[in-house]
């Protein structure tokens, strides 16, 4: 493998997580806010479902979002110290 193709293997291990974040909120956007547009369109309820589905979207976004830096605390925190100093 070539240094350039290293360093970009690199950069993608890097920033799994930041692309993963990235597709999951894609696919939020699409499954909810277009399934609203659909079902709208389906029982001719215009704009309620896609209303919903954004709301849903940004919840489901906002989780995420809450999930993701949850872990990236744990992460930062250093490990408990024990001060069993008997003497």
């Amino acid at each position: 493998m070539s240094k350039p193709q290293e360093e970009l293997a690199k950069a993608y291990r890097a920033n799994d997580s930041l692309i993963g974040f990235g597709v999951q909120i894609a696919i939020s956007f699409f499954l909810f806010a277009f399934g609203g547009y659909w079902l709208d369109a389906a029982w001719g309820t215009k704009p309620l479902f896609l209303i919903l589905g954004t709301l849903c979207t940004l919840v489901a976004v906002g989780t995420l979002i809450w999930k993701m830096i949850r872990e990236a605390d744990k992460k930062r925190q250093p490990p408990p110290t024990s001060n069993d100093s008997k003497t």
